[in-house]
């Protein structure tokens, strides 16, 4: 299964600015007890992190369209929803005014969503994003990290929104944002991917 979903309004994107996003991090101050697997505490408490972008968010872009398909197997493994009242899927994201060799493709997006594939359609208000992988500058995580912005710039931002270092090189890095974990890739101190992974918590 191989589609193309199309997003007809999307004249523009209506983005938060960084007061709105403290204040979304204020109103998720979410206390959870969760199991931490890479930490010798157990039963710790840690605030959750807002989502860091919604897939409604995403297709109401400007010049946004997507491809999709099923996703299953090594993508998934470390996903936690339940397939059995539910699926995954991928997204190519794509600008379609992009004649560049990628032709318009900026990123993948993997998304959980009860029911069956054959009811999925683009605009769908309950497909819960598990994984987002960006290597173009067409919206930011949590309104502040994006591709193409200078690495020290970049890490500014990740210590004020209480990223943990768990990997730095020079030409990586991952960092820890409780429920979150952002991967990124540097060239010539740019960041020029990112890739967001959700994590499952217990507890």
């Amino acid at each position: 299964m191989f589609t193309l979903l199309t997003c007809a309004a999307c004249d523009s994107a209506d983005e938060k600015e960084p007061n709105e996003l403290e204040k979304d991090l204020a109103s998720t101050e979410v206390q959870k007890t969760v199991d931490r697997k890479d930490e010798t505490e157990t039963n710790d408490t840690i605030q959750l992190m807002p989502d860091p972008i919604t897939w409604k968010e995403i297709t109401e872009l400007p010049r946004f369209t997507a491809n999709s398909t099923i996703s299953s197997g090594k993508e998934v493994a470390g996903f936690c929803d339940d397939t059995e009242h539910g699926f995954y899927g991928k997204y190519y994201m794509m600008d379609p005014t992009d004649r560049s060799f990628t032709a318009g493709i900026f990123g993948h997006t993997w998304v959980y969503k009860t029911g069956k594939p054959g009811d999925w359609m683009l605009n769908d208000p309950d497909q819960k994003i598990w994984k987002i992988e960006l290597f173009g500058d067409k919206f930011a995580l949590w309104n502040q990290l994006r591709v193409g912005m200078n690495r020290s710039d970049f890490l500014k931002v990740v210590e004020k929104l209480g990223g943990i270092p768990i990997v730095e090189t020079a030409l990586k890095s991952k960092f820890k944002f409780s429920n979150y974990l952002v991967e990124v890739r540097y060239e010539n101190d740019q960041v020029t991917g990112l890739i967001l992974t959700r994590q499952c918590l217990t507890g």
